[in-house]
């Protein structure tokens, strides 16, 4: 999210729309976490109730999204 602070910046300064420009950062920035599995609570809650490895589901969602 740092690229967020700069874009905050950046708009500001240069008086543009700041909705075009900080909505794409902030869908990247979350597109990305959801393959993590902490960045999603509900990965937390399958791996916790089926008891899935989380290095193995990691690695699958990693391959699948990658």
């Amino acid at each position: 999210m740092i690229l967020f602070v700069f874009l905050s910046a950046f708009v500001t300064v240069a008086n543009l729309d700041p909705l075009a420009w900080l909505t794409p950062d902030v869908a990247a920035a979350n597109t990305a976490s959801t393959v993590l599995f902490f960045g999603n609570s509900t990965h937390i809650v399958i791996c916790e109730g089926f008891q899935v490895n989380k290095t193995v589901f990691l690695a699958q969602y990693t391959v699948v999204a990658g």
